[in-house]
């Protein structure tokens, strides 16, 4: 007897039938996909617009892991050393995952540094260039960290600060780059204090980091009258503005504190760039994002920067879940922590000692962005004999961590800065205790280099 099949059972045995050969397709496609996530790759030694003397040789150091990812994750093969095109050298062996090239007696000039990490499934990441300058005359050293492998920054306040160089080799404007103050008004701009601060490092072969891009605070209102995708192009208009005008920026803050409710209008910000509904673990805006800020910014690493982390594991840990994704399609460059006072001042060393670690799986460089500390006083007087107890808990922690690639301070002259009791200068220029130690911990690091310290023959001077 012959049994006839329903119309109605051949359609579902067909669709069943294609919808397993999509979800193999699909499993098919993340899997190569995974295969092909790309190692880290990151430049931390020079710094954009470092200058040497010629004859003299320049220490490259690279930061490259093959961790942090959703899936794949493995071991950097080698890391291979650039100018521009030419192929200066090629390394195998790291260091808690630095590696290290000496190119020797480099003639004057103006160069663009570039690596590029193969991992061990022969996946190849080129890190973003570093533009450095080499002369005749020689070089200055500046800053407590000149020569000790790292970069000691502080915040740059609308005027030349007293005895700026002797303290720090990096810069960092403190408000003057926050896009509701470059454009308060659609499409009028106020560069001055922004420029000022830019050429005040510039000038002197300093660290410039910009800060910050997007950021969900102290942005200009019309933004949020905006469609999304008129949104986004005024995004897309103000880095590339940013791109061009501060080329020899080091770091950019492409976000900043997009966590949880870390500002109040975050979630406006998820729904303007990313659509109605968007929530805090709907990564394709932010991914949006880095990738448009790695097509604008080719010599300006791409930095998450976020407050809060130090001491709170479950921050780190949601953190870390957005860095996966950027890491996945290799779009970001730098782990940002602030490490404001509220944060470090109470926590034992140990503890920040674990949040950096944490940070670290991220498989990139830690850029301790805004350190400031007042020795738990919050609101209250200076106490400069508690803050000196924060400075010498909590710098060595940050400094010798080997995966902290620099340290920006946010608090310089007493008085002046966003939080009370966090200066360190006098307004006549006299260091407090926190700053007189800060110099004798200093000076007592080892030399290693660059920055604004020289090689000659592979070993430092």
């Amino acid at each position: 007897m012959n049994k006839s099949v329903s119309p109605q059972s051949t359609g579902l045995s067909r669709r069943l039938t294609n919808l397993c050969i999509a979800t193999i397709l699909l499993l098919l496609t993340n899997q190569l996909m995974a295969q092909n996530y790309p190692p880290s790759c990151v430049i931390t030694m020079p710094y954009n617009n470092a200058y040497f003397q010629s004859g003299t040789d320049v220490l490259i150091k690279v930061y490259a892991t093959d961790f942090g990812k959703t899936a794949h994750n493995g071991t950097v093969h080698s890391v291979e050393f650039y100018n521009g095109e030419q192929l200066l050298g090629k390394a195998d062996q790291h260091k808690d995952y630095t590696y290290t090239f000496i190119w020797s007696k480099v003639s004057a000039g103006n160069y663009t540094i570039k690596a590029k990490a193969t991992n061990s499934a022969g996946v190849s990441f080129t890190s973003a260039g570093v533009v450095i300058a080499v002369g005749a005359n020689k070089v200055i050293p500046a800053g407590l960290s000149a020569g000790k492998g790292k970069y000691l920054a502080n915040i740059y306040q609308n005027k030349d600060e007293p005895g700026y160089e002797k303290y720090w080799n990096g810069v960092t404007a403190e408000n003057a780059c926050k896009w509701g103050t470059i454009e308060p008004v659609r499409g009028e701009y106020n560069w001055e204090v922004a420029d000022k601060a830019y050429h005040y490092a510039v000038s002197r072969n300093l660290v410039f980091r910009y800060h910050a891009g997007v950021w969900a605070s102290q942005y200009p209102q019309w933004l949020l009258t905006l469609s999304k995708e008129e949104a986004r192009a005024e995004i897309i208009k103000y880095l590339k503005t940013i791109a061009a005008r501060f080329p020899l920026a080091d770091q950019i803050d492409l976000l900043n504190e997009q966590l949880f409710k870390h500002q109040k209008d975050n979630q406006k910000f998820r729904e303007l760039l990313g659509g109605p509904g968007t929530t805090e673990t709907d990564f394709g805006w932010q991914i949006w994002l880095f990738e448009e800020g790695r097509k604008i910014f080719k010599n300006t690493k791409l930095v998450l920067n976020d407050y809060g982390l130090e001491g709170d594991f479950k921050a780190i840990k949601a953190q870390l879940e957005l860095f996966k994704a950027l890491r996945d399609r290799g779009l970001v460059d730098g782990f940002g922590t602030q490490a404001h006072a509220f944060n470090v001042d109470k926590p034992a060393a140990d503890t920040i000692k674990a949040s950096l670690d944490m940070m670290a799986t991220a498989g990139l460089p830690i850029y301790v962005t805004e350190l400031d500390m007042n020795g738990g006083i919050r609101g209250r007087q200076a106490n400069d004999s508690l803050q000196l107890i924060s400075f010498k808990k909590v710098v060595p922690v940050f400094w010798e961590h080997p995966a902290v690639a620099g340290i920006t301070l946010w608090g310089y002259i007493a008085g002046t800065t966003w939080m009370s009791g966090t200066g360190i200068l006098s307004k006549e220029g006299t260091p407090n205790p926190s700053l007189v130690w800060l110099q004798q911990y200093m000076k007592a690091m080892p030399v290693s280099g660059y920055p604004l310290g020289e090689i000659v023959n592979g070993k430092p001077r």
